[in-house]
This record gives C-alpha cells, structure tokens and sequence, in this order.
C-alpha cells in the first residue's frame, strides 16, 4: 500500500522540476542571443557571487600564520 504522501509529494518534485528547466531553457535561449539583447547581466551576477564565496571561504577565523603553524605541529 502506498502513502497518501508520496503522490503528492511527487507532483510537487514535478513541478519543481518542470521550474527549473523551463529557467535553465530561458537561460540557454539568452545566451544563444547577442550581448547587447541578453535580458540578463551573467557577467555581473558571476562576478558578485565569486566575491561572495571568496568572503565567505577566507573568513575562517584563522590566520595564515595559524594555519602554517598547526601544520607543521601536526
């Protein structure tokens, strides 16, 4: 016997699905397009997300004089 969860949850993991690659065939259709008529600024975005993810990975709270000094305790 099933659970009564399990059609539900699929239908919305469908739909779910069925966003994201309706996004990603937006994406690929603006990209087959000419710079100057793309609807979005990729190249902003990834610069933002790049400083992002490097503020967040080299806030470790340790220092680098650290680290090379457990390392070598190690």
């Amino acid at each position: 016997m099933k659970s009564p969860k399990l059609k539900p949850q699929a239908k919305l993991l469908q739909e779910d699905l069925t966003d994201v690659l309706c996004e990603f065939d937006a994406v690929m259709e603006d990209f087959t397009s000419p710079v100057e008529k793309r609807h979005f600024r990729y190249d902003e975005h990834l610069k933002t997300m790049k400083r992002r993810s490097s503020a967040s990975v080299s806030d470790s709270g340790i220092s680098d004089s650290e680290s090379e000094c457990q390392e070598t305790v190690k």
